[in-house]
């Protein structure tokens, strides 16, 4: 789903990956030649500069970076995502019907909003689901102008939820179904996916050190959810995404308490790369890689 950016949907086979979150700037450059494995080309983290547009500028010239196209993703807490009940008009009516249908869900004036939406699978109910994305105008147009003023050619900018689809779509277990978790030091997120399809996506805010109970309570609700309403085999695999600090004993912690397989993302595993990411750099990376990932 191109959120947000009506532009070319067909990407080469190099990509960027990039993230801006305050004054710091991460990137990556994916290339993939058809179902190959994806080949990770270069990492960069440009931290706690005063200037980072003119810094970053100089390293995309560098590396010749101006014409590959690039996939920003925004970071969390900078848009809304809402699971309602699709209006029932034509597809191309459809992000139009669904604004006027959720702005009472919202707390800014809907004509402030952007608005996009990504279906959810079908269920043995009978209504039709959707995911809604809503974010400031504002807020989007300044992501935009930062990608586009350090000089990236900008086709999409994505969301974390469809980063991290991208990223489960790898992994080996999301054949049969696998639910992906992926802890910040202020967010938690969950997603679950079943071959390359996102069925459904949990945030939760707040101190890893206070949430872990909350967060078991969480991805039960979650798998068990996703059984029922979309009548789905019982998922017994979770895949924890690289954190920094590591927290090795978490995940068999999780695996007692949830009584399902449990085991540690290793990002050097799943591409193909001469780099070799240290556990703080896959947790940096985590969210660009899955917009790089973006088909």
């Amino acid at each position: 789903m191109p959120f947000l950016l009506p532009w070319n949907k067909s990407p080469p086979h190099t990509q960027l990956g990039v993230g801006w979150y305050n004054n710091s700037i991460r990137l990556v450059r994916l290339s993939r030649t058809n179902n190959a494995t994806p080949r990770l080309d270069l990492y960069k983290s440009l931290l706690n500069y005063k200037r980072p547009t003119s810094v970053l500028r100089k390293f995309i010239k560098r590396h010749s970076l101006k014409r590959i196209p690039c996939v920003g993703v925004m970071g969390i807490g900078h848009y809304q995502i809402l699971l309602t009940e699709a209006p029932p008009v034509l597809d191309s009516e459809l992000v139009a019907a669904t604004r006027w249908q959720v702005q009472e869900l919202i707390d800014f004036n809907i004509e402030e909003a952007i608005i996009d939406v990504f279906d959810v699978p079908a269920s043995h109910r009978q209504e039709k689901m959707i995911y809604v994305v809503i974010a400031r105008k504002k807020v989007v147009q300044t992501h935009i102008d930062n990608l586009l003023g350090m000089g990236f050619k900008l086709i999409a900018l994505d969301i974390p939820e469809l980063a991290m689809r991208n990223i489960a779509a790898l992994l080996p277990e999301d054949k049969e179904g696998v639910a992906l978790l992926w802890l910040t030091p202020k967010y938690r997120m969950l997603t679950i996916t079943r071959n390359t399809t996102l069925y459904l996506s949990r945030t939760v805010e707040g101190d890893i050190n206070r949430m872990v109970p909350l967060i078991i309570a969480e991805i039960r609700r979650s798998l068990t959810y996703y059984e029922n309403h979309f009548n789905q085999a019982p998922i017994n695999r979770l895949v924890i995404a690289p954190t920094s600090p590591p927290l090795p004993n978490l995940g068999k912690y999780l695996a007692t308490h949830l009584g399902i397989n449990v085991r540690l993302l290793d990002l050097n595993k799943l591409l193909h790369s001469k780099l070799c990411l240290t556990a703080a750099q896959q947790a940096q990376c985590f969210p660009i890689l899955g917009a790089a990932l973006r088909k």
